[in-house]
């Protein structure tokens, strides 16, 4: 994970050191257990149901650490003098390499299991445009349906390369544009009695969330961090931020057609904003040492394929938990904690065994064409500077 940022535009900005944050770890895997439990059937009072707050505070989190690894992309291709396109597509294939080889193991075995829509709609799984098949059809995709917070979250990787273009001075004001459109196109849909799949999963609808992580990137290159220090000042933020999220439940749980409910997100970020500034900024908080806590680390650590396995986990046990007496009606939460417990242990077999391994053997095979192709960009670099009058060396 890259958690770093260049911020040597001005004398105002400084740098991030790159560094792992066990605390997001374990933020990830608060996150993934809130979403898993109310796929499993698991409601407890809606007001402290987080399963419908889990994706958001995902792409939150992906905001902030796509920001700050692009800012630091840059820097990288600048040092060594490489184009900042060829370490982005290097950056995408590892992505790619990282993510794909647990949906096909997962397609596989689903329409091994003999589910139709692993069969029928495999394509627009491993194109991550699940999300836009399930809008397209106005239709879930059984089993397959949670993918379209990752067909989100790819898109908005190849998106959010633009925020390079945006000068930094101006790049807060940029942000909050973002969170203000994302909340307009909530808007337009309910006014216009739109599909409301399209307002939840298309990709313009979530764009705050993640134009709130990369707030906070900007923020804590800007210092601002100070206040999540503070033992004097931090109590203010932190109950504006609580606040924000109460009635960002209150608005979650209004009828679909109100249009209250397109400002849910926003109160949302306002909470994650301020939940990831004290992450990175306030190492020594109570926040910080409990979420860096090793089963929560743990949990983050696996969350991807917890995410990945975890709706065909529920399908193939859903008879043996019936027949051992853990009907989803009676012991919701047994049920649950069993079910839970066997998709940690799947993504960790999958981790281990299967997507590390193949991680290191893809390394192996690509790090010499790797090396051969960051030189032959370095020369045709060097050969246009050369034609174009520049000294090579710039």
């Amino acid at each position: 994970m890259l958690l770093a940022s260049s911020a040597t535009q001005n004398g105002s900005e400084r740098s991030i050191s790159r560094m792992h944050l066990p605390q997001l770890d374990g933020l990830r895997g608060i996150a993934i257990l809130a979403v898993i439990s109310h796929h499993f059937g698991f409601h407890p009072p809606s007001w402290i149901d987080w399963g419908p707050v889990g994706p958001n505070l995902f792409f939150a989190l992906s905001g902030y650490l796509i920001t700050v690894s692009l800012w630091k992309l840059r820097e990288k291709g600048d040092i060594k003098g490489l184009g900042f396109g060829w370490l982005l597509a290097k950056f995408h294939a590892h992505r790619i390499v990282r993510l794909l080889p647990p949906i096909v193991v997962l397609l596989i075995l689903g329409g091994a299991w003999g589910l139709p829509e692993y069969r029928s709609t495999w394509m627009w799984h491993i194109t991550f445009l699940t999300n836009m098949f399930i809008v397209w059809n106005d239709t879930w995709v059984g089993s397959l349906s949670h993918f379209w917070s990752l067909s989100v979250q790819e898109q908005f990787y190849l998106l959010w390369p633009l925020v390079l273009l945006v000068p930094r001075v101006c790049f807060p004001w940029a942000m909050l544009g973002v969170i203000i459109f994302a909340g307009l196109f909530r808007l337009d849909y309910i006014l216009e009695g739109r599909s409301e799949l399209a307002r939840w999963f298309l990709l313009p609808a979530s764009l705050d969330a993640f134009a709130a992580g990369g707030l906070v990137a900007w923020m804590q290159v800007r210092g601002w961090g100070g206040v999540a220090r503070s033992r004097k000042w931090a109590w203010l933020p932190w109950g504006g931020a609580v606040g924000a999220l109460a009635f960002s439940r209150y608005l979650r749980f209004l009828p679909d057609t109100h249009p209250g409910t397109a400002a849910v997100e926003w109160f949302e970020c306002l909470f994650f904003c301020w939940l990831l500034l004290c992450l990175v900024e306030a190492p020594q908080s109570w926040t910080v040492r409990f979420l860096a806590i090793t089963p929560l680390r743990f949990v983050g650590k696996v969350s991807y394929g917890v995410y990945v396995f975890h709706a065909l986990i529920a399908v193939v046990f859903a008879s043996w938990l019936d027949a051992v007496g853990l009907h989803a009606e009676q012991h919701s939460l047994l049920r649950t904690l069993v079910l839970s417990a066997i998709s940690i242990a799947v993504a960790t077999a999958s981790w281990k065994w299967f997507e590390q391994p193949l991680r290191d053997q893809i390394q192996k095979w690509y790090q010499p064409l790797d090396e051969w192709a960051s030189r032959m960009a370095i020369g045709f670099r060097a050969l246009l500077n050369k034609g174009n009058g520049e000294p090579s060396g710039t």
